[in-house]
């Protein structure tokens, strides 16, 4: 028997399949609708016409903007959870404008401020670890006109993002700017003490700074200083190596640093983060070989040796000229070689001990630059770096059976 498809039951089959196809495309297209517009939607944004700064938030969190009398005329809060007058929520971010200076604002606060560029302002900035019960804080001090603004937050927050959103985001206008941070000095960072700077583009306003000590086993330490954000504060590091470290650098296994360029004193290496914390940190990374473009030495009294001609005695006497305070660790740490060693006494008149011993350090026998470090047992102060005849020096140390200290 042959069976035949019924007419009218083709028809019914192509409208129900037209009207599912239709209907799946009007839901294709109002849930990408939907999607696009809360995207839209994801942030708001808090502008201060008064104190001229603006900053974007996430669009499901709470803010709330109060005068807190004459010193203190704006504190803002913004927080996961709705601020209600006379409660105290958890806050997820706090500014605080000060009628203070910088130093005012900052207090007799024992720990070291680290320098940063923030929204294009010089700031200072502290970073708090976790401590018992108490969470991990930051707190930014950028001083504008006849402000100080004090930002804070948890870099440990589980909502970093949100965080991140206000910190990338926050802006001063154009008319509180004054010419003393154009844009190209706002984006220059500049390290003192080992004599580099670098230059960053717009993306990087709000970056962060510290400093770590790498450990390379048998090769010995070297100080370095991570740049980054408060989502991933190690997007690269720039390091500073003594000179025979970086030559038994060669010799190792595994990956080493990008040379940079090389003082009288160390050789500066970079590396990039192994990983990225999110979108915003990937492209940030991206543009690490442009900023390492723009690094540029800087003459220092710490990285260019003074050219000078004297006895080990004559150095000695002179050593106050050229005390280095950055450096306060054992010599086996900066890669240093001892080649003499002078006992130090102490004159008569003192009451109480201040003998030890004068160190002559390098850290290339086979140049002619060289440290003095002395030590009373515990504890290391250095002087240099000195060029000169190093064999000459080293000669007289050991013919030297001991110096008087002098004040």
């Amino acid at each position: 028997m042959t069976y035949q498809t019924k007419p009218w039951f083709i028809v019914l089959v192509i409208g129900i399949v037209a009207v599912v196809v239709a209907g799946g495309i009007y839901l294709w297209q109002t849930q990408y609708s939907t999607i696009a517009a809360e995207g839209d939607q994801n942030t708001k944004t808090y502008t201060s016409s008064e104190f001229k700064y603006s900053f974007a938030y996430p669009a499901d969190w709470f803010l709330k903007a109060i005068n807190m009398g004459e010193a203190q005329p704006e504190v803002v809060r913004i927080s996961k959870q709705e601020i209600q007058d006379g409660s105290e929520p958890d806050v997820e971010f706090s500014i605080n404008i000060t009628r203070s200076t910088l130093e005012d604002a900052i207090g007799n606060n024992l720990k070291i401020p680290e320098d940063m560029i923030f929204a294009g302002h010089s700031a200072k900035t502290f970073n708090y670890s976790r401590d018992f019960s108490d969470p991990a804080v930051s707190l930014v001090y950028v001083p504008v006109n006849n402000f100080t603004f004090v930002l804070s937050y948890n870099p440990e927050d589980q909502d970093i993002a949100g965080i991140e959103t206000i910190l990338q985001s926050f802006a001063f206008t154009s008319d509180q700017v004054t010419s003393n941070n154009n844009t190209d000095a706002s984006n220059l960072y500049t390290n003192d003490v080992y004599g580099f700077t670098l230059m960053f583009p717009q993306t990087w306003e709000g970056y962060t700074t510290k400093s770590r000590t790498i450990r390379w086993g048998a090769v010995g330490n070297n100080d370095s200083v991570d740049f980054g954000f408060a989502a991933q504060d190690d997007l690269f590091n720039v390091s500073f190596h003594p000179k025979s470290q970086w030559a038994a650098l060669q010799s190792e296994e595994g990956p080493i640093p990008t040379y940079l360029g090389e003082s009288n004193t160390y050789v500066f290496t970079y590396a990039t983060g192994q990983y990225a914390a999110n979108d915003v940190m990937i492209a940030r990374m991206g543009e690490v070989k442009d900023i390492m473009k723009t690094f540029t030495l800087q003459p220092t009294d710490k990285t260019d040796a003074p050219v000078t001609q004297k006895s080990l005695e004559g150095y000695f006497v002179e050593r106050k000229a050229f005390e280095r305070s950055d450096m306060t660790k054992n010599p086996n740490e900066y890669g240093f070689k001892e080649l003499a060693n002078v006992p130090v006494t102490c004159p008569d008149s003192m009451g109480t001990p201040c003998a030890g011993n004068l160190l002559v350090l390098s850290l290339d026998y086979g140049a002619q630059e060289f440290y003095l470090g002395f030590t009373m047992g515990t504890g290391y102060t250095y002087y240099g770096p000195f060029t000169d005849d190093l064999q000459k020096i080293v000669d007289q140390a050991k013919a030297t059976e001991s110096l008087e200290r002098t004040y």
